[in-house]
């Protein structure tokens, strides 16, 4: 569940920096029970994360909108051959963004793992 106040994470652990760029649709449930799509936003927007660190993305008050859940489209594209493995996670802060979880340990979205590989791959990942 996306939470009250949120935001999304990634960390690179190949050796090479790679761009990540994440879309998501944040959905929730309609009154009559129907999904409720939102409109497709951009939480990474084709940043590079350096080797061996993390990058936040902004964060975002889901107070008013309520929604449940999201369906994320995610691009990690490696500037050179890469080996190791690139991570997305989900932080929430229950103090409207002052407070995090520490490096790595929100919870785990999905990840990919490139094996000598500079070819850039695009993932579904969900956050139920």
């Amino acid at each position: 569940m996306l939470g009250n106040y949120y935001r999304f994470q990634v960390y690179n652990g190949t050796g090479v920096s790679v761009t990540v760029t994440a879309k998501d649709r944040k959905w929730k449930f309609d009154t009559d029970g129907s999904l409720l799509m939102a409109s497709e936003a951009t939480q990474f927007a084709a940043v590079s994360v350096s080797t061996l660190t993390y990058s936040n993305g902004s964060g975002v008050n889901n107070a008013t909108d309520k929604n449940i859940g999201a369906d994320l489209t995610v691009t990690f594209a490696p500037g050179a051959s890469a080996t190791g493995t690139v991570s997305l996670f989900l932080q929430r802060s229950t103090d409207g963004g002052t407070t995090w979880p520490s490096d790595g340990l929100g919870e785990f979205i999905g990840a990919h793992t490139f094996s000598a590989s500079a070819t850039s791959i695009t993932k579904n990942m969900s956050v139920e």
